[in-house]
């Protein structure tokens, strides 16, 4: 790997842990952060879906992503007939804990194998990949990112402003790669 790819990867996943902690470390007045929020009698927590299906597959997928494990095979309690919705179901568990658990640098090279019976979908078999970074380079992403946050809480006095922070920083510090936006990869 190139330094310009492994800067590029740095700083994409530096955003990305900037942006879960600006989100996690401040109080906000709202009843919920999530696009999908589970209505759980006042209690929000990392469940993504509103399924039984897609909460059974988050719930996994994020346990083995958070110990750092390279596959797991989960065996759905209810088969599922549909195959576009057991494909969709399985991606947008990985998508979501990515997005939940960036400190976990899951790169976006997850692949599943999934199983059909009698009763239809019921099995999937992933296999994850985690960017290639030192502990020394995770350690020194997640202390920029505390280093970000602090200095943000010392120049705001409201989660507004501490937000506008946020959002100018990513700003300042991303880089679009527009041949790789345009590409289908």
């Amino acid at each position: 790997m190139n330094r310009k790819n492994a800067s590029r990867m740095l700083k994409s996943a530096l955003c990305a842990v900037l942006l879960t902690a600006s989100v996690s470390v401040m109080p906000l007045n709202a009843a919920a952060v999530r696009i999908q929020p589970i209505a759980q009698e006042g209690v929000v927590n990392r469940i993504y879906g509103s399924s039984q299906q897609e909460q059974e597959i988050y719930r996994v997928v994020s346990q083995a992503v958070s110990a750092g494990e390279k596959t797991v095979d989960i065996q759905l309690s209810k088969p599922i007939q549909n195959q576009e919705r057991f494909i969709e179901l399985c991606s947008k568990a990985v998508y979501q804990v990515r997005r939940d658990y960036p400190e976990s640098f899951l790169s976006n090279h997850t692949d599943f194998i999934y199983y059909y019976g009698e009763n239809g979908y019921y099995r999937v078999t992933y296999t994850f990949r985690y960017l290639n970074l030192t502990a020394e380079q995770k350690q020194e992403m997640l202390d920029e990112v505390e280093r970000i946050v602090a200095e943000g809480k010392q120049q705001t006095d409201s989660t507004v402003e501490l937000l506008r922070y946020f959002q100018e920083t990513l700003c300042k510090r991303v880089e679009y790669d527009m041949q790789a936006a345009k590409s289908d990869s």
